[in-house]
């Protein structure tokens, strides 16, 4: 987990918190033993991997939905504020989604 804190503290100097959105794909959906990640991410996109296995792009504390409120207290914690919290584990990824939405024929 300190290192997900440290790539997220490097993105938001970089560009600020109105431009990240955590994304919780299909383990924190629904965990697995890496049967899934095997079969379709490692062997289907092996240049997007660089190496990595299930074992090493998993978080201990943050691979499945059930985790997210200790993610959230672990951001309060290490003194995130609110505001920018809120924006990190929903209401980005809402204000793009309105904006497309809206943009729809």
């Amino acid at each position: 987990m300190d290192e997900f804190f440290k790539h997220l503290d490097y993105m938001l100097d970089l560009i600020g918190p109105d431009h990240i959105g955590i994304g919780t794909d299909i383990i924190m959906a629904e965990p697995t033993d890496g049967v899934w990640w095997r079969a379709v991410t490692g062997r289907l996109y092996p240049q997007m991997c660089q190496g990595m296995t299930f074992e090493t792009h998993n978080i201990k504390g943050f691979m499945h939905h059930s985790d997210f409120p200790g993610v959230v207290n672990a951001m309060l914690d290490r003194g995130y504020e609110e505001s920018v919290i809120q924006k990190i584990i929903g209401s980005n990824w809402q204000r793009i989604y309105r904006r497309v939405w809206d943009k729809r024929d």
